[in-house]
């Protein structure tokens, strides 16, 4: 992987770190957005009791664009944890790459544009016909073999992280923003993105230790709460010993891919099902209400 070796040796991940900076924030510009809308807009309307055929589809058309806000905060996250994944991984392998060619060149050899390290020549060619002569340079190029398999590695390396970000991002459809299975597919994705990053749903406390849970969720750096929240938002609703907040956060990005899902199904819906769907829609319009009431002090 000649290419691959100079890029990596040299490159400079600052514009692949402000890229992942700029889309956490952009998630979180989705997420207040969504939230004031909740709060202001739909909100107010619905503990205002709006009815009609105007309300009926103007709440409608509020969730469906609330719906769409978190699709585009939960996408904006998975493209910043891919993002800052890749830069943390590819650093690593840079790293990597470069303590092998520092140790190679320290034990005499020289490593050229392409990677290749270069036996060393520690006997005059004119003595090759010595018969100590293959054994002195075997010797003295005993290590040879490692610092190029430590190379090779460091570069396979590299281009497995480059290809697995590739293909998560493509993964990431946009068209999935106006559509009502958008927060499905952003759970889905971010399911597929927790084997990248390193986390696991089997990570997530079992909740029979309010205490363990709550140290757990303390020392998690806030990105990966964030992605906890978009990757697994059933199991982090149930956990007691989470913040109100968090636990609200998590039931109610829930709620809505459910919801969703029984929207989507509803002309095939069976009457258990058909129960389920009422009573969540009734759930859901008691915390539209009280989105509207104003934060306890």
């Amino acid at each position: 992987m000649p290419e691959l070796f100079a890029q990596l040796l040299r490159q400079d991940f600052s514009d692949v770190e402000a890229a992942a900076d700029s889309w956490q924030k952009l998630a979180e510009v989705f997420g207040d957005t969504r939230i004031g809308s909740g709060k202001r807009v739909s909100g107010p309307l619905h503990k205002a009791s709006w009815s009609g055929v105007a309300a009926h589809y103007g709440f409608n058309a509020l969730e469906a664009t609330e719906s769409k806000l978190k699709t585009a905060q939960t996408n904006a996250q998975l493209i910043h944890t891919v993002l800052d994944t890749l830069s943390t991984r590819m650093q690593a392998a840079q790293r990597k790459l470069r303590h092998a060619v520092s140790d190679a060149e320290a034990a005499g050899h020289t490593v050229t544009e392409d990677g290749w390290v270069e036996p060393k020549q520690v006997v005059d060619p004119k003595y090759h016909n010595d018969p100590d002569y293959q054994g002195v340079q075997q010797q003295a190029n005993a290590g040879l073999g490692g610092y190029r398999a430590r190379i090779d590695g460091a570069l396979a390396e590299a281009d497995r992280v480059s290809n697995e970000a590739t293909e998560l991002l493509h993964q990431i459809d946009p068209f999935d923003l106006d559509k009502q299975y958008g927060a499905a597919s952003a759970a889905e994705d971010a399911a597929r993105i927790a084997e990248f990053v390193g986390l696991d749903r089997k990570n997530i406390p079992n909740g029979k230790d309010p205490q363990r849970t709550a140290d757990w969720w303390a020392d998690l750096p806030s990105d990966q709460r964030d992605f906890y929240l978009a990757a697994f938002p059933d199991q982090i609703g149930k956990l007691d010993g989470l913040p109100a907040a968090t636990r609200d956060d998590a039931n109610r990005a829930a709620l809505d891919m459910r919801l969703n899902d029984y929207a989507l199904r509803e002309g095939d819906l069976g009457y258990h099902d058909r129960y389920s769907y009422r009573s969540l829609s009734a759930l859901k319009d008691r915390l539209d209400r009280a989105d509207a009431e104003p934060a306890h002090e």
